[in-house]
C-alpha cells in the first residue's frame, strides 16, 4: 500500500474516491501517505480548477477579490470542496455594496456583457446606481440582497470543450449578488446547509463539512434576516445532485447535532473545514486611505453566529450586524456580550477620531485591520469575567 501511495498517478486515483475524513486519516498513517496526501490536496484543491473556465487570467480575478472582499459561493464553492464539476453552473459572487461598480466594470473589461433583468435599466452604470436604493426586486427572494446583476460571455470552444454547446451557443454566466449589509448575511440565509460554503481570495470555508461532504445531508434553515421565498426550487436542484434534504433533525439520530454544529460558531472554528489557498502573485488589498493600514486578511474572517435549533422552528442562523463609522465593512456577530463590548469600544474610539479630525486631520483611520485581534482579546476578557463571577457565586454558596 505504501508503495502504491508513493506513485502520484496511483495515489491520485485512490484519494479521488476517498471522503475528506478518510483522506485526513490517511495523512496520519505514515510518512509516505502524508506526502501523497499533501501532493494530492495541492492539486485537488487548486482554486484555478473551478475558475479558469470563467477567466483567462485567474490571478487578476483573485486580486480583484482581495481588494473588494468578494466571496465565491453557491454551486462553484460546493464543486471546489466536493471535487466535482457541474458544467452548467453559474459563478455566483457575493459582493459588498461599496464595490459593486468596480467589480461590474472589471467584468465588462474582460469581455462580459451586462444582461439586465426585465426590471433593471439596460445599462450597467444605471443598474449599479439603482442597486444603492436597495429597492430592486431580485429573482432569489432571499433576505439581505440589494440587487442581482448578470454578466454573460460566449464560451470559447478552444478554451473549454466541456462547457461548449455549438447547437445552443453556450454562454458563461456570472452573477453579482450585491449584499445590502454584508455578503455573509446572504450566505447564512441560504435555503439549507449544503451550500453554506465560501471562497475568499485567501481561504476556502465549508461551514458544515461532515454533513455536506461525508453524509451528503443538508438541513433546511433560515436566518435572523428571514427565509428564502424560493426554497423549494433551490432544494430540488441539490436533491438531484445527491443530497438528502431534511427539515428537522431526527430525534433518534445522535450524530446530527454534531453534524450540524449547533450552538456558537466562528467561520474558521473547528467545526468548519478551512483550506488555505495559494496566494502567490495575488495582489494584496490596498490601504483604504492614507491613515489606514491595508487589510492583511479578508473581512470574512470576522464572522460569528449561533446555529439555533428547535423542532418547531427548525434551524436558524442567528446574528446581529455590527457596524461603525470606523469600520469600512459590516460584520456578523452572534454573541450579544461581544457585540456590546465592540459597540462600547468603537463608540470611545469614534470620539477620539472626531476630535482628531476637528483638530487637524481631514480623514480618520479605519479599524478593520484590528478587528480579528480585538475580538479575540474581548472574548478572553469576557471569559475571565464570567469565570470570576462563577467563582464568586460558588464561594458565597459554600460560605
Amino acid at each position: 500500500a505504501a508503495r502504491a501511495l508513493s506513485i502520484p498517478l496511483i495515489s491520485g486515483v485512490i484519494l479521488a474516491f476517498c471522503t475528506p475524513i478518510t483522506i485526513l486519516k490517511l495523512q496520519r498513517v505514515c510518512r509516505t501517505s502524508a506526502e501523497a496526501v499533501r501532493d494530492y490536496l495541492t492539486r485537488a484543491f487548486d482554486v484555478r480548477r473551478v475558475l479558469e473556465r470563467f477567466f483567462p487570467d485567474v490571478l487578476a480575478f483573485r486580486s480583484l477579490q482581495a481588494r473588494t472582499g468578494t466571496l465565491i459561493s453557491g454551486s462553484v464553492a460546493l464543486q471546489f470542496f466536493d471535487r466535482d464539476s457541474y458544467p452548467d453552473s453559474d459563478l455566483n459572487l457575493y459582493v459588498h455594496m461599496r464595490h459593486r461598480r468596480e467589480i461590474g466594470r472589471w467584468f465588462l473589461a474582460q469581455g462580459y456583457q451586462f444582461e439586465p433583468a426585465s426590471h433593471q435599466p439596460s445599462e450597467f452604470e444605471a443598474a449599479a446606481t439603482e442597486a444603492l436604493s436597495g429597492m430592486t426586486a431580485t429573482p432569489y427572494g432571499m433576505p439581505g440582497i440589494a440587487a442581482v446583476m448578470n454578466f454573460t460571455r460566449r464560451c470559447d470552444p478552444r478554451a473549454d470543450m466541456s462547457t461548449y454547446d455549438a447547437q445552443n451557443e453556450s454562454k458563461l454566466k456570472v452573477q453579482l449578488i450585491v449584499a445590502r449589509k454584508t455578503p455573509m448575511e446572504v450566505v447564512l440565509g441560504f435555503h439549507s446547509t449544503c451550500v453554506m460554503n465560501v471562497i475568499s481570495f485567501e481561504k476556502a470555508y465549508c461551514l458544515f463539512p461532515r454533513a455536506t461532504l461525508e453524509e451528503r445531508v443538508s438541513l433546511l434553515s433560515s436566518s435572523s434576516a428571514g427565509r428564502s421565498n424560493r426554497r423549494r426550487q433551490s432544494v430540488a436542484k441539490y436533491a438531484t445532485r445527491g443530497f438528502a434534504i431534511i427539515e428537522r433533525i431526527p430525534s433518534t439520530d445522535l450524530r446530527s447535532p454534531s453534524l450540524f454544529a449547533l450552538g456558537w460558531r466562528w467561520i474558521d472554528d473547528s467545526s468548519s473545514w478551512v483550506i488555505a489557498l495559494n496566494t502567490r502573485d495575488v495582489a494584496p488589498p490596498a490601504s483604504p486611505n492614507r491613515r489606514s493600514p491595508p487589510l492583511v486578511h479578508d473581512p470574512v474572517v470576522v464572522c460569528n453566529w449561533e446555529v439555533q435549533y428547535t423542532p418547531l422552528r427548525g434551524a436558524v442562523m442567528h446574528y446581529v450586524v455590527a457596524r461603525s463609522e470606523l469600520l469600512r465593512y459590516r460584520y456578523l456577530i452572534g454573541d450579544p456580550d461581544l457585540a456590546g463590548e465592540l459597540g462600547r469600544h468603537f463608540a470611545a474610539k469614534l470620539l477620539q477620531e472626531r476630535f482628531k479630525k476637528k483638530a487637524e486631520l481631514d480623514v480618520w483611520q479605519f479599524h478593520d485591520h484590528t478587528l480579528p485581534d480585538l475580538c479575540r482579546a474581548l472574548l478572553a476578557h469576557l471569559t475571565r469575567r464570567k469565570l470570576s463571577c462563577m467563582r464568586s457565586i460558588a464561594e458565597q454558596t459554600i460560605a
